[in-house]
């Protein structure tokens, strides 16, 4: 099969291998379950191979990080920006100034920090999801920040209904983008609906009132706080508090095939596309920010990536030029559609009491069959309570 290769990738054309690919073509249509039309799978060999000499000749450079044949290797560099970015560039939401309140930028003291932080680690950080051909990573960043906000202040992680934001939270505009900080507001209002029970279908559907399990109640989010615009120290004592939601930029080609390693210098900082940073780290004296993404587990690093810290003006890919986690009230007590573990917490003490009460019961007619006192004293001790109370009472008479 005959190929245009672009000419960035025009060197390791005389090298590589025609049946390696096609092989590597037919294992890559089987492992994402690839599904193409006559007519379109010559297109998407092509983007495949343009992609894999891309990938060969970065690879045998000095880099920090690898890249591999992911989901998207199929996909010209432009086809894959269109579809899986947004087509402006993300904008502080404060006034029309740019500024954010006093009330709600991010105050830190210099106290120490960890070295590293992985929230993860202590079950703030559900599964990765997928947000498919949908621009919905702005919901998908905000329901992240959400869960592990929750989770930190009540000690409950529940996965959180994407789905539920993209329809209903006003002023966002569904797939074609929409502002996290917004979405974060959606519960200071209105009642949260769990993922289980309003599913994502990734496209926007209309905001009825559903019939599902309350996961935030409303008013949960007390207020939404905001990190100052590349202040990457701020954001270092927000990450070791909670999970922080930031915009970076993302249609960059490394970015499309990232596999593993500390993404480093390989972006810019037009801010298209909104992601979970989950903690931070260094590996072999790389500093580096971890990053949960909406793209599935098959992409990057089981669905997360490490993006250099403290490069640039606003870091690398723009990850601090707008970071923001909401602040939650925990005291909401039991949350609402979870009903069932009370009901079952409820019969359990149901049943233990009953059963104590059995026994007391069964005890006491014991103690009386068997006849004096003195016998019930040295035979069983169960019944010393009662001989003990027996024997008071003949003394104050």
């Amino acid at each position: 099969m005959h190929a245009a290769v672009s000419k960035d990738n025009a060197s390791y054309t005389r090298s590589f291998d025609a049946s390696g690919v096609q092989h590597a073509f037919q294992s890559f249509i089987r492992q994402f379950h690839k599904n193409y039309t006559h007519h379109e799978v010559t297109l998407r060999f092509e983007a495949f191979l343009d992609n894999y000499l891309f990938i060969r000749a970065h690879n045998a450079g000095n880099h920090s990080v690898i890249l591999g044949l992911t989901q998207f290797a199929d996909l010209r560099p432009g086809v894959f920006a269109q579809q899986y970015t947004l087509q402006r560039s993300f904008q502080w939401e404060a006034d029309s100034k740019g500024k954010i309140s006093d009330s709600e930028l991010f105050r830190f003291f210099n106290s120490s920090l960890p070295l590293s932080v992985d929230w993860r680690k202590h079950g703030a950080v559900t599964a990765v999801k997928d947000q498919g051909h949908c621009g919905s990573c702005w919901a998908f960043a905000a329901v992240g920040a959400l869960e592990g906000a929750w989770k930190i202040a009540t000690g409950q992680l529940v996965s959180l209904s994407e789905q539920h934001i993209l329809d209903c939270s006003a002023g966002n505009n569904g797939c074609s983008g929409g502002w996290v900080y917004l979405a974060l507001l959606y519960p200071e209002r209105a009642n949260l609906c769990s993922e289980e029970s309003y599913e994502y279908k990734g496209s926007r559907g209309v905001c009825g009132i559903p019939s599902c399990a309350v996961a935030l109640p409303e008013g949960s989010v007390i207020n939404v706080t905001r990190i100052a615009r590349g202040d990457g120290l701020a954001l270092m004592h927000a990450v070791a508090q909670q999970p922080v939601a930031v915009g970076i930029q993302a249609e960059t080609r490394v970015f499309q095939l990232y596999q593993r390693g500390v993404l480093s210098s390989e972006c810019g900082s037009a801010v298209n596309h909104a992601v979970l940073v989950v903690g931070y780290g260094n590996d072999m004296q790389q500093p580096y920010w971890l990053i949960k993404n909406s793209w599935g587990a098959y992409w990057g690093e089981k669905g997360y990536a490490r993006l250099a810290r403290g490069h640039g003006e606003t870091g690398e890919c723009g990850i601090t030029s707008q970071p923001m986690f909401p602040v939650v009230d925990g005291s909401k007590g039991m949350l609402p559609g979870n009903e069932g573990l009370a009901d079952a917490a409820l019969v359990f003490v149901t049943f233990t009491v009953g059963v104590c009460i059995i026994f007391l019961v069964w005890t006491a007619r014991k103690c009386k069959r068997r006849g004096s006192l003195e016998r019930l004293q040295t035979q069983d001790p169960r019944c010393l309570i009662s001989s003990s109370e027996t024997s008071h009472t003949k003394s104050v008479s």
